[in-house]
Parts: structure tokens; sequence; C-alpha cells
């Protein structure tokens, strides 16, 4: 599933750019399909959707790794573009797998903080602890964190820096995502 995110994040970077105001016209409802591979194998088909107040993806798998892992999620995501800043409003996942099917459901309140979520079934807490309220804080779910690290992408590159990071929660888990630029564009002259 990570190898899927990221190839899903992979995707929306090579994408028309986020400008500062508004979403490109180019970018909203322009369907994307993929095919993704790992090791040379085609191991699942994405299917993505930019709309302006969000974006939905399906993802099923392909082949030997269908019959072995029968892995296929829907994921949607609402969200607020307001003054050049990503704002999540909420994130739905559902998902099957060889061991059972899962649903993730996140609202946001209108300041992009966590209000209310649902997983079903529940996590096992003895396995996977809850992540603490307070690390939830300045979180993206995964889909609008694609769209934010794509952003600030295109923003330290033209800036030149080399790094940046976002944190990003799934329902589930919290993960702190890195980021650091190998290249960069050439600088706008300020003067």
């Amino acid at each position: 599933m990570k190898k899927l995110f990221i190839s899903l994040f992979i995707i929306f970077l090579s994408t028309a750019n986020v400008s500062a105001k508004a979403l490109p016209n180019d970018t909203i409802n322009t369907v994307r399909w993929y095919k993704v591979y790992w090791s040379g194998i085609h191991v699942a088909d994405l299917k993505a959707q930019v709309k302006e107040d969000g974006l939905d993806a399906e993802i099923k798998s392909f082949g030997i790794v269908k019959k072995i892992s029968k892995y296929e999620s829907t994921f949607q995501t609402r969200f607020g573009y307001v003054e050049g800043e990503f704002i999540p409003y909420s994130y739905y996942t559902e998902f099957q797998q060889r061991n059972g099917g899962r649903k993730i459901d996140i609202k946001y309140n209108k300041d992009g903080i966590i209000a209310d979520e649902t997983v079903t079934p529940p996590d096992n807490r003895a396995k996977r602890p809850a992540v603490e309220d307070e690390l939830k804080h300045d979180t993206f779910d995964p889909l609008t964190a694609f769209m934010v690290a794509r952003k600030k992408l295109k923003e330290s590159l033209l800036n030149g820096d080399n790094s940046f990071d976002l944190k990003m929660y799934d329902g589930r888990r919290l993960a702190q995502l890195d980021f650091k630029n190998r290249r960069t564009l050439p600088q706008k002259d300020k003067g």
C-alpha cells in the first residue's frame, strides 16, 4: 500500500502546476489512468480525478498481485484552496484486501482540524495503538498531502530551497513526510 501511495504522489508531481490563487483549469476534472509498475511488473491500475473541491482515486491490483493480495481501494478527499493553502474538509477510503475490508471516514472542521473520524472495523489497539489527538494537528489526509506536496515542491524549486516536510494522517497511521530536492530551478530576479 505504501508503494501505491508513493506512486500516486509521483503521478501528481508530473501533472499541471498549482497556482497561488486557484487550482488550474487543466488540472480540474481531468481523469487520468495509470498503470503502476514495481520492479518492471504491472502491479496495479490507478484512476485519479482532481476536482475543484477535491480528489477522487481508485486503485486495483493487477495480475498475479490481484490473485495474491486482492487489493482494491477507492479514495475521496474534499478540500478548500484558500489564499494559496489547502484546507482538508473530509477524507474517505474503502479498501478490500485478502484478509478483509476496511472503511475510514475523517471529517475536519472549518480550520482543517480533525473533528470526527471512524474506522470500520475498528483497529485492534493492542496491535495498532491510537494516534494521540495532539499529534494529529496540522496533518493532511493522504490525497490532500499529495496536492500540498506538489505545491510545496514547485515552491521549493522556484525558491532554491532543498527540502520541506509535512505530516500525513490516514485515520490509522501518522507519517512525517520529508522531501529533499536534488535540483533547483533558476531563481527569479527579485530586484
